[in-house]
């Protein structure tokens, strides 16, 4: 998977709904940079989705965050047992993940080509 591009976590917030409809039709993925330079990932369900029980079936800790309604940009970055699943208009839309779990993934798919 090739990453659309990097961005810091304040345009991203700007930016958003127009990002997350191009994550939904094109299945792009965002580097985007946090706090202190820490690093996430943000894609298509299809693929960072599958955070959920990467590592054991109690992994994952999906959080609903509701971009039509008001969030903050901590909202939008992955923590400690919590992985942001963007939703909109009641369909998810995009998952962040941290980068380390996005490299576990695609080693995944590609045992599993």
């Amino acid at each position: 998977m090739s990453i659309k591009g990097r961005i810091s976590i304040e345009n991203l917030a700007r930016r958003l709904y127009d990002i997350c409809e191009g994550i939904e039709q094109n299945g792009d993925v965002w580097e985007v940079v946090g706090p202190e330079g820490r690093v996430f990932m943000l894609g298509p369900p299809s693929v960072c989705g599958r955070v959920l029980g990467l590592y054991d079936v109690e992994y994952g800790w999906r959080n609903e965050v509701h971009i039509d309604d008001a969030y903050t940009t901590h909202q939008l970055m992955p923590g400690h047992r919590y992985r942001p699943f963007l939703m909109r208009e009641g369909r998810c839309v995009a998952v962040a993940v941290h980068l380390s779990e996005y490299e576990d993934i695609l080693k995944l798919l590609e045992e599993h080509k």
